[in-house]
């Protein structure tokens, strides 16, 4: 979010499903990112 602005409380229970998403599946979101495009840590 832009400084200054807070997330809005909907979008908390979305970031939980997103958790609980990624531990049902064994791996983390940086795990996801390799698939998703370029290796942008190098």
């Amino acid at each position: 979010m832009p400084e200054g602005m807070d997330m809005p409380p909907e979008m908390g229970p979305m970031f939980d499903g997103m958790a609980d998403s990624f531990a049902d599946a064994d791996m983390g979101p940086h795990d996801m990112g390799a698939e998703m495009g370029p290796d942008y840590a190098s």
